[in-house]
């Protein structure tokens, strides 16, 4: 969710040794030697100072639910008195809801005995802090409202800090977000804006120019580091500007912007580039949705760039190819005409020694020139059928001049991707069709194929470190295709040592302890341990090793700079295509290094598509049982059942040269 403390650090806090920390400490000794109470059920309400305000999530209440009608409510409740023999529950809310529902549902009576220790009303508040921050990271939101709460009772934030055990910087920050914009503070707790976003917008306290810079953003822009850029740009030249050209000047004063006037220039400066942004991707929607709604798009989205349709924009948007264009017989008559009239007006440019009757020339010819482009594209937009429009959809960008440029068969990935409900039942609706369906990485997300491929990628890295000669082939290769071939052909190596390990790791953050890691992490430490204290310095301490160790440290680091990470859903349905002529020369076997699991592969995917995996793995009888269980069970019968099966996807399977037997069907 965010770099940001989200929990508390048992050692910090242990580790302090001031008042609070004692405060602290007594509050816990106490309540584990407190004597419980029974209350009946009827007794309890919610509490104003229980710090979790987010809505509980319904599905994992149930489950709590059913756990305490099979064996009851294993932890007491701490409770504090309100009067009126009435007790707000301070820790222990999600209990309370639970057993709340059983009785709705009738399974318990209202007087249903719970077990609780009462604290005086004082102590609630940090007694709930307290215990939702050591028991489960609190979600940002709930933390940020808690700390105002306890500051408003008189505690500084290094006060507040030594006694839940968070760093003095990490309360201040929190408390410093709690003035942001109500709006990104709602986001906050939908989880549609992380701590590190909200803290990059922080740079104002204007909460209209943070919200606008917020909708203002999309794809990388989104990037911490260039909201806090767009959050902190105080002036905007109107001179050469393509958003005042396709706003106009006019349109932004009336809404409210102000110029900055610069006696060196006749235009000067924008005051308010939020704002101007917002009203060009305002203009910029009307645009698409009245081209949508003309066209018969499903639907039109705008954009202040071009869309890039891999990295960050890869994730929500995919470009769909034009169908083949055929021109019908009244336009290739006159594409006919134009390029001849064309042809006959360049001739004539070229000839012409009078200026200025060159430069019309020259202007007719580039009138043909559009008349040309404009039919064709006329033409491209008629060959996408209903069918197709009313799946995909155009967005709307401005180029370098302010000229609004279209984009279209644009797909959506966020509605294109199939929506699997956690507590769906289908089990009425299974045949033993499904068993037969074919298990693709068609409808895979976006982040899961980088996911994919970046764990696939670090394992050919730490194979190819295993073959020294195959590295120093590639290597050779590579700069002959630098030397003798084209400036910019594709090389299988980045030859500048460019190296993706970081950004891998933020792809999968399941590979963190995966055998490729760790191997290549092993390397890296006993290779270092060889290196003289200045080796940094020079390179002729090199001369001395022997060429069997030289090209081992040659396999390594050139195996560091391989990238086959799919930035985008493939076309071809496979991830980490490109690292198949090295798996094929080493006789890579994936196999060795990876096995699916629920955190990297069956809890990302759905319920039809774990039970898919199950049926290709020759385990029917289990693809029928998973299909019937929740999705988080079925995840983890797919885990179990094929951890000992060398099965592979077949997003992996079909790319991959493994010289290994094709998967195994579980027995």
């Amino acid at each position: 969710m965010s770099t940001v403390e989200t929990i508390t650090n048992p050692k910090q806090r242990k580790g302090k040794k001031g008042t609070n920390s004692a405060q602290a400490d007594a509050i816990y000794q106490a309540l584990d030697s407190m004597e419980a109470h029974v209350l009946p059920l009827s007794a309890l309400v919610q509490s104003a100072l229980n710090v979790r305000k987010r809505p509980v999530d319904e599905k994992a209440l149930s489950e709590l639910a059913d756990s305490i009608q099979s064996v009851g409510v294993l932890q007491n409740l701490v409770v504090y008195p309100m009067g009126n023999d009435v007790y707000g529950v301070a820790a222990g809310q999600r209990r309370l809801l639970a057993l709340q529902q059983l009785v709705e549902k009738g399974h318990v009576a209202p007087n249903y005995p719970v077990s609780v220790k009462i604290v005086p009303e004082s102590d609630a508040l940090i007694i709930s802090l307290m215990e939702n921050s050591h028991r489960e990271a609190m979600h940002p939101v709930d933390q940020i409202n808690a700390f105002i709460d306890l500051q408003k009772t008189g505690q500084t934030a290094a006060e507040i800090g030594a006694l839940l055990g968070f760093s003095t910087h990490h309360v201040k920050k929190c408390l410093r977000l709690a003035n942001m914009a109500p709006a990104l503070l709602a986001e906050l707790g939908t989880d549609t804006i992380t701590l590190d976003q909200l803290q990059a917008l922080s740079g104002t306290t204007d909460h209209d120019r943070q919200v606008m810079v917020w909708n203002n953003a999309f794809g990388w822009k989104k990037e911490p580091r260039h909201l806090r850029e767009a959050i902190e740009e105080t002036k905007t030249p109107v001179d050469n500007n393509r958003l005042v050209s396709f706003v106009g000047l006019d349109a932004y004063e009336q809404a409210g912007g102000t110029l900055e006037v610069d006696l060196f220039t006749d235009a000067g400066f924008i005051e308010n580039a939020p704002l101007l942004e917002k009203l060009a991707l305002d203009k910029l929607t009307l645009c698409a949705e009245l081209l949508a709604d003309v066209e018969g798009w499903q639907y039109g989205i705008a954009r202040l760039e071009r869309p890039s349709f891999y990295g960050n924009d890869g994730e929500t948007l995919s470009f769909s190819h034009a169908p083949e264009v055929v021109i019908p017989l009244e336009f290739a008559d006159l594409l006919a005409e134009l390029r001849a009239r064309e042809a006959d007006l360049r001739e004539q440019a070229l000839n012409e020694e009078e200026y200025h009757e060159q430069t019309d020339l020259w202007q007719a010819v580039a009138d043909c020139e559009k008349q040309i482009e404009d039919i064709k594209d006329r033409t491209k937009n008629q060959a996408w059928t209903a069918d197709e429009k009313a799946t995909k959809g155009v967005v709307i960008y401005l180029d370098r001049d302010g000229e609004p440029c279209v984009v279209r068969g644009v797909i959506d990935l966020e509605q294109q991707e199939p929506q699997c409900s956690e507590d769906e039942s289908t089990s009425e609706n299974w045949s033993e069709q499904s068993t037969a369906a074919v298990e693709t990485v068609s409808t895979y997300s976006a982040a899961l194929c980088k996911s994919l491929s970046s764990e696939r990628t670090l394992a050919v890295q730490a194979a190819l470190t295993q073959h020294p000669n195959v590295a120093l082939v590639i290597v050779v290769h590579d700069m002959c295709l630098r030397v003798f071939g084209k400036p910019y052909v594709k090389q299988t190596l980045g030859i500048a040592l460019t190296l993706p390990r970081a950004e891998l790791l933020k792809n999968a953050l399941t590979a963190q302890e995966s055998p490729a890691l760790i191997a290549l992490n092993q390397q890296h430490e006993i290779w270092l341990s060889k290196f003289p204290a200045d080796w940094q310095d020079n390179f002729t301490w090199l001369l001395t090793w022997e060429m069997p160790y030289l090209l081992a440290l040659l396999a390594y680091c050139t195996a560091q700079t391989l990238d086959g990470v799919n930035h985008s859903i493939p076309a071809d349905n496979k991830v980490a295509l490109a690292l198949q002529p090295v798996e094929q020369v080493i006789r890579f076997d994936f196999r060795q290094w990876w096995q699916p699991t629920k955190a990297n592969f069956f809890g990302r995917i759905s319920k039809d598509q774990i039970s898919d995996c199950l049926a290709a793995a020759g385990a029917s009888d289990k693809a029928l049982e998973a299909v019937k269980m929740k999705k988080g069970d079925a995840a983890e019968l797919a885990e179990n059942i094929l951890k000992e099966s060398h099965w592979l996807p077949s997003c992996f399977v079909a790319s991959s040269m493994d010289t290994h037997t094709d998967n195994a069907n579980v027995q």
